[in-house]
């Protein structure tokens, strides 16, 4: 199967472009961590390009900005290239579905420090129905 999925933080506010025959497209940045570190510990990080087209790219505009943590997933498609005399097959990654996951300043919660949360919340809730109930 021909599926990728990406996870990382846009690089700039996601803007909106209008082409000449109508369509709409936003090009954009993800920075994506690789899932290992250099010999000093450090993070390696990837600079992605891609571009979201139709309702896609209306929606990024309209939901993520600089910082966001989106998802991504589509397709691969070769495309060939021509680089002096020599033609070139590159992979095109093709969008097909985003996903805004949090934004700029939220970090990321694993579902048991929610269900925690919605627990917490919960016991507070009924323990203040209790005492107004005196």
């Amino acid at each position: 199967m021909n599926i990728f999925q990406v996870t990382g933080r846009l690089v700039k506010d996601p803007v909106l472009n209008e082409l000449d025959n109508g369509s709409k497209v936003a090009n954009i940045t993800l920075a994506v961590e690789r899932r290992y570190k250099t010999k000093e510990n450090k993070n390696i990080v990837d600079f992605v390009d891609y571009s979201l087209w139709g309702k896609l790219a209306e929606n990024i505009c309209k939901i993520s900005k600089q910082g966001s943590v989106i998802l991504l997933t589509g397709n691969l498609e070769t495309k060939k290239i021509k680089v002096g005399e020599t033609e070139v097959s590159v992979l095109n990654p093709v969008v097909d579905s985003y996903q805004h996951i949090a934004s700029k300043h939220a970090t990321m919660e694993t579902e048991t420090e929610v269900e925690n949360k919605t627990e917490k919340s919960k016991k507070k809730t009924t323990k203040k129905s209790e005492e107004m109930e005196k």
